[in-house]
């Protein structure tokens, strides 16, 4: 009978246990029968140390539990509670599920306490865990245990941050305007296996560290270190113009922003400069009270714009703006700014774009230079609504308009780049 694990945790049982622990001994799991409490269903558990401060919990089945939605599970851990396991399908054995967590200073107490699964067709049954402790000191089966965690790992000689053996994968962000590769070094737990250390070719790029049991070659453990360069310059931003990826709430992707006070108000153009799918923004108008109002999209780009109602030199407003997307959302920071104050780009574009395109206005015409024949060139207003399309014949476009705040977007060979021109 096949079975479904839904998502449930490990009832925290402290009872008797932490007011008298002296009475009872610490139990072992090595492929234990544990029987339902109705008796109808039985499971074996296995709770041992793989070394290195990386414990496992090992749940048996006698039917196939490989294709259950495998839930996050809570146990407490020497009187603290909150670690969560994520159970996954052993790849070689549908009815075995795996569950592994970290505690470089050992396990002293541990409580799992009541495990719960959910039978299709029999509903759900309880496990009831023997108390007192596991006893987590033990090494289930005949095979041999190799510690092949690492000991140390650091960049350009820094310890990477909360670098724990047990964690295999590292994503550290390098600052704006980084070109040099930094060199990863390693040492292992076990001083008899040396780490082999590719290092990352480029950047952004990837290096990687692989120690392998030298009696077992099929043993192995490999750490990633993924490094990004930061898009955002601090020398470069100011009140109303830059590039950032400070979050008030949400995931901190990196966004641009571009604030010009006009006729009609604070015209704001904000772009989330990252790939994803479903994006629309909002803005929030903190200043007269957490107002929030849909911004409007620039065609064909992840810039939105919208128009602050401020006009008086010399106030200051605060504001947010909030992506939200498939999967997600960033909120911008509070930015605050001085109506009247003056940027210093109108480039709106995402800094990798490699365009040097030029955009003015004069006598009610806008003038786009430094494009190709064949770039596609498009107007929108300051709404977002398309005005004017047209393809660049040579270097120079002309497009003659009313009054009042555009986007300039053009796209071609060379890249995209949007520009905000005052008519």
């Amino acid at each position: 009978m096949k079975t479904n694990l839904l998502k449930r945790s490990f009832s925290l049982i402290l009872g008797l246990l932490v007011s008298i622990p002296f009475l009872t001994a610490q139990i072992q799991y090595c492929d234990t029968p544990v029987t339902s409490s109705d008796g109808s269903k039985t499971i074996n558990m296995s709770c041992q140390s793989l070394g290195g401060g990386e414990y496992e919990i090992k749940l048996e089945s006698d039917e196939n539990i490989s294709n259950v939605p495998l839930a996050n599970v809570g146990i407490n851990i020497n009187g603290v509670g909150g670690t969560a396991l994520t159970f996954t399908a052993d790849p070689d054995n549908n009815n075995i599920i795996r569950s592994t967590f970290t505690a470089p200073d050992g396990v002293g107490d541990m409580y799992v306490g009541v495990l719960f699964i959910i039978y299709e067709g029999a509903g759900e049954k309880q496990f009831n865990i023997q108390q007192p402790d596991i006893d987590w000191t033990v090494t289930c089966g005949d095979a041999p245990v190799y510690d092949v965690n690492l000991a140390t790992l650091t960049v350009d000689g820094v310890s990477v941050p909360n670098f724990v053996g047990a964690r295999t994968s590292y994503d550290i962000e390098l600052p704006y305007g980084t070109t040099t590769v930094p060199t990863v070094a390693a040492t292992t737990s076990n001083s008899e296996y040396t780490p082999v250390i590719t290092q990352a070719a480029s950047l952004p790029g990837t290096a990687t560290v692989v120690v392998t049991a030298t009696e077992d070659a099929s043993v192995s453990k490999t750490y990633t270190i993924n490094f990004t360069v930061s898009m955002v310059d601090p020398g470069k931003n100011d009140e109303c113009s830059g590039v950032d990826n400070e979050v008030s709430e949400g995931t901190p992707y990196n966004y641009s922003y571009n604030f010009e006070t006009t006729d009609e108000g604070v015209v704001v153009v904000v772009e989330l400069l990252e790939s994803v799918t479903g994006l629309i923004a909002f803005m929030h108008d903190v200043t007269t009270g957490f107002l929030e109002t849909g911004m409007a999209q620039i065609e064909g780009t992840n810039a939105f714009t919208t128009v602050l109602p401020y006009t008086t030199n010399g106030q200051q407003i605060t504001f947010r703006v909030k992506f939200a997307y498939a999967g997600g959302l960033t909120t911008t920071r509070d930015f605050v700014y001085t109506v009247g104050k003056v940027c210093l780009s109108t480039d709106i574009s995402s800094p990798s774009v490699a365009v040097d395109v030029d955009a003015y206005s004069k006598d009610n015409t806008i003038f786009i230079e430094n494009v190709t024949a064949g770039d596609q060139v498009s107007i929108y207003d300051i709404n977002g609504k398309l005005v004017n399309a047209t393809v660049a014949q040579n270097e120079v476009v002309a497009v003659s308009l009313e009054k009042g705040l555009y986007i300039v977007k053009v796209a071609g060979a060379n890249g995209t780049v949007a520009l905000k021109v005052l008519n």
